[in-house]
């Protein structure tokens, strides 16, 4: 089992904010609401997030369903470390709550809000342990037969960003594909027993597609798959234009891959395959600007990875992930830069000096150990000539020194000079 830090038990002192001042629970519920500081220094956010929590174990439903967006809107944001914090010490409360919520509520809003949590918490977490855990709770229960009346398009969404960010190998994220699977193929021994919405083909397919870019062809079973090209050419024409681009993203991928036969069987008709090839090769040098900052994708894979997690969080939602999850970081090799509003003033270093050495010939000590050396006189002139005439050495330096103070001194004020031309 991964390691558990922190058992999820919060008390009055949660709520002590600003070196010590207690905050009242009006005044930390509105913090939330107002301008944060981006810095990810803002302990009124912190307070705030932990002040929801402490509201999940009430009875009330509209008090609990209130709490969990809060928890919600402080996710999406992931502000800073301090959110990191909150996940990776109560990620075991807050998962359970999650899965009471889904089996238990009655409220729609917070069942959707307590699967979209948990994806959360996988995406959130630097810890291994912690999303890899939050993905076995999430596949269990799924494969089990999860008895909710939640949409299956947001489990099968959460079992996505869960694999994606807390499976260990490709064993275990095909296992979560063949779920989905099953949810795309209504055939005889398929777990899909009842009529779904028709949003949840659409979402089983981009689900099954996202998780197929964190796999490399060769690991590929050869045996699963066979027959998902002719299922997915068959939807091309499907009336639902989410079904028909989400198995044009599948075909897309497949042929990127260079794995088709893995997908295909003798019968099948590959002809209608190649028509996303062209399509697939216009995305080979596409760029994203992120907070004014350039993201260059050099795959389809990573565009439908883009995509699929920016439909998840929103476009804000994303935007902030990308500048400060790491995880997000790692995923995409984005490096974002720190806006320094200083970069275009001169600089004048706090202290600069000149030293210069010189030599002369050693001074006969005396044979009396109880006199000091003298300086002759011959050395008094070298003293003399190296520090104080005009023509030393070191009043040059020192001259040059004040030259450079000087036309540095005249560059700041340059900065405020009004061009008459």
């Amino acid at each position: 089992m991964s390691q558990r830090r922190g058992n999820g038990n919060i008390d009055d002192n949660d709520v002590i904010c600003c070196r010590g001042s207690t905050m009242g629970r009006q005044e930390c519920y509105n913090g939330l609401n107002k301008d944060n500081d981006d810095s990810g220094n803002s302990p009124i956010l912190t307070k705030s997030i932990y002040w929801y929590f402490r509201q999940l174990d009430k009875k009330r439903a509209s008090v609990r369903e209130e709490a969990l967006s809060g928890i919600v809107k402080v996710l999406v944001r992931q502000t800073g470390v301090h959110v990191v914090d909150f996940v990776e010490n109560n990620f075991v409360t807050l998962v359970h709550y999650c899965f009471w919520c889904i089996r238990k509520s009655r409220v729609a809003k917070e069942m959707e809000n307590a699967v979209y949590t948990i994806g959360l918490v996988a995406m959130i977490t630097e810890c291994v342990d912690t999303s890899h855990e939050v993905y076995l709770d999430v596949f269990s229960a799924v494969s089990n037969g999860l008895k909710s009346k939640v949409d299956i398009g947001k489990v099968l969404e959460c079992l996505a960003i869960v694999t994606f960010f807390g499976a260990e190998n490709s064993d275990e994220t095909e296992k979560a594909m063949q779920l989905m699977w099953s949810f795309i193929l209504s055939e005889p021994g398929s777990t899909m027993k009842k009529k779904h919405s028709p949003a949840v083909l659409p979402a089983a397919i981009s689900a099954w597609t996202f998780l197929l870019t964190t796999l490399d062809g060769w690991r590929l079973s050869y045996k699963i798959w066979q027959g998902a090209t002719s299922c997915f050419s068959n939807l091309l024409n499907n009336e639902d234009k989410s079904v028909c681009a989400a198995a044009h993203d599948a075909l897309a991928l497949i042929s990127e891959s260079n794995c088709v036969e893995k997908f295909s069987t003798e019968a099948d008709d590959s002809k209608k395959l190649p028509v996303t090839i062209t399509y697939n090769q216009k995305c080979q040098t596409h760029c994203e600007t992120i907070n004014g900052q350039k993201l260059k994708l050099s795959s389809w894979s990573q565009i439908i990875q883009m995509n699929y997690l920016r439909q998840f969080l929103g476009e804000d939602g994303f935007v902030n992930h990308m500048m400060k999850n790491e995880n997000f970081h790692h995923i995409f090799e984005f490096s974002p830069e720190t806006e320094n509003s200083c970069s275009n003033m001169l600089y004048e270093p706090e202290r600069e000096e000149v030293q210069v050495r010189y030599f002369h010939r050693p001074v006969p000590i005396q044979q009396d150990s109880s006199l000091l050396p003298s300086m002759s006189s011959e050395n008094k002139q070298i003293v003399k000539r190296m520090t104080k005439s005009g023509n030393s050495s070191l009043s040059k330096a020192r001259t040059m020194l004040l030259k450079k103070k000087r036309m540095v001194q005249d560059g700041e004020n340059d900065l405020f000079a009004v061009d008459e031309e």
